[in-house]
């Protein structure tokens, strides 16, 4: 019958559609689990940066601050052992100009105006007394968008008094070296010379930068060669060389008997990269020993001379006594 045959049909039509229904409502359903899958792993991912970072933040010695172009404090984080000339309570809202001296001040905000102009990291370093000492701080200025910066300070105060030691005891090696009487030498590995100290000229006749870039073989007579290249050799090896003695020659070709006391020099690897030593001029010295044991000698001489002479006169006696 038509009324039965449209029936069936308006059926048949009411399944398709409840079956495109569900068809569709699953692939959103499966859509809409992928997505909240992809936003669950997306969000342990933000949660495990932001971890990480705080981690980060956590473990770095510094104490960072946020500000406004302006200079006004908007966060702050602090650093353990970390002191701060203002407590953190009181930064916060306050511009650097109320809680730094005028001209640091000034000076922080044209580097916050600099580092958001050029996009540059801006450095400066600058002292402020903590606990009435004075520390010494270096900070780092960077643009944090359009009109804020990010600034990391840290206490400088440990590495500038160890700078302060380091240049007061150079100084003092350096006054010690150019006062010195002896000759403080370094040499390349080649046994070229790359530093002699001011006394050169006096033992030498030379100066120090006339002596440079050259090998001490220059300075030694052929005699002494041999010799003093297989103590180099050894010395570059390790071997620590004592009260040794040597002969060089001066600027007029003359002989100078030195006394070396030298090390193998390292490089920060360990690495053997040169000598250098001190270098006594014993050259008085040995010519009054040569003048003392001429002396001696000619003493026995005519010592034994005279000893024959007495023999010869107690010959003659006892002759005349038995005449």
């Amino acid at each position: 019958k038509p009324f039965q045959i449209q029936e069936v049909l308006a059926r048949i039509e009411h399944q398709l559609t409840i079956s495109r229904l569900y068809k569709q409502l699953n692939e959103q359903n499966s859509k809409l689990s992928q997505e909240i899958e992809e936003r669950k792993l997306a969000q342990e991912a933000l949660n495990q940066s932001v971890a990480t970072n705080r981690a980060l933040l956590n473990a770095i010695p510094d104490v960072m601050f946020r500000y406004r172009a302006d200079g006004t404090y908007l966060d702050f984080k602090p650093a353990k052992d970390f002191k701060i000339f203002v407590s953190p309570d009181e930064l916060i809202g306050r511009n650097v100009q109320e809680t730094l001296p005028p001209e640091l001040a000034q000076e922080m905000l044209q580097a916050y105006q600099q580092a958001i102009r050029s996009g540059e990291t801006q450095i400066l370093e600058y002292q402020l007394p903590i606990d009435e000492q004075l520390h010494d701080y270096e900070t780092r200025i960077v643009a944090c968008g359009s009109d804020e910066v990010i600034e990391i300070v840290r206490d400088i105060t440990a590495r500038k008094l160890a700078e302060v030691a380091l240049a007061k005891s150079e100084r003092k090696y350096r006054n010690l070296v150019e006062t010195s009487q002896d000759v403080i030498w370094s040499t390349d590995i080649q046994g070229h010379f790359t530093f002699v100290n001011p006394a050169v000229k006096q033992v030498f006749g030379y100066e120090p930068e006339q002596m440079l870039d050259r090998s001490f073989t220059e300075f030694t007579p052929p005699e002494q060669l041999a010799k003093d290249l297989a103590v180099f050799e050894r010395l570059v090896h390790g071997e620590v060389l004592r009260q040794y003695e040597t002969i060089r020659l001066d600027k007029d070709n003359q002989p100078i008997y030195l006394l070396l006391n030298a090390i193998a020099l390292l490089d920060e690897q360990g690495q053997v990269v040169g000598t250098t030593g001190t270098a006594l001029d014993i050259t008085k010295r040995k010519i009054a020993e040569d003048a003392l044991r001429e002396s001696e000698a000619r003493f026995r001489e005519q010592a034994q001379e005279l000893e024959l002479a007495l023999n010869q006169l107690k010959c003659a006696q006892a002759q005349l006594i038995q005449a």
